[in-house]
């Protein structure tokens, strides 16, 4: 009897943790861009449409089946994106942050 309740509290504590990981891509890509807005000052609607770009790489980063060529090509999507959203003194700081563009495009360099 001891070992089905523990069992079943290993089971429990399991399927919490695969919860707790599975975030709302929304949301996820609002952390993201309040993350770059902390370290470079935005504009709300700058904000917003980074916010949906990042929620993009959320959503696709679910999927598990993802290769690291489409992770890239992600990468290579959302810097482009933040290239066209940002002002170049904006890019030009964040481009002083590797470690946040990481974060943010989901391990491509400042490249661009």
């Amino acid at each position: 009897m001891k070992k089905l309740l523990s069992v079943i509290a290993f089971m429990f504590v399991v399927s919490l943790s695969a919860n707790a990981q599975t975030q709302d891509p929304k949301e996820a890509g609002k952390i993201d861009a309040k993350k770059l807005s902390e370290f470079v000052e935005l504009e709300k609607d700058q904000q917003d449409k980074l916010a949906m770009y990042f929620a993009t790489k959320h959503d696709s980063y679910q999927n598990p089946n993802l290769s690291d060529a489409r992770k890239q090509a992600l990468g290579d999507y959302i810097m482009s994106s933040m290239t066209e959203i940002l002002s170049p003194k904006q890019m030009d700081k964040l481009k002083t942050n590797p470690a946040l563009i990481q974060t943010l495009t989901g391990g491509t360099s400042a490249k661009k």
